[in-house]
């Protein structure tokens, strides 16, 4: 059975990376909230530096793959 200051300490690495994960989540939303806006607002250009920004960032995520459609939308409306 493990000791009781191992099991602590295995508790507190993971929610340490527990609240290190939601940060970062919480970081993602905002950007891609802040690109949305910039978009309505019709300040494109910073829009697409948020997008492209989330893409580089988390390039293998969801919310890249929404970053690049976004991307690949304002480019096609020039």
């Amino acid at each position: 059975m493990p000791k009781r200051r191992d099991l602590r300490s295995t508790l507190r690495n993971r929610l340490s990376q527990i609240r290190i994960a939601s940060r970062e989540h919480n970081g993602v939303t905002a950007e891609r909230e802040t690109a949305a806006f910039e978009e309505n607002q019709g300040n494109v250009p910073h829009a697409k530096q948020l997008y492209q920004e989330l893409v580089n960032l988390y390039p293998s995520t969801k919310v890249a793959e929404i970053a690049r459609a976004r991307l690949a939308e304002l480019d096609s409306k020039k």
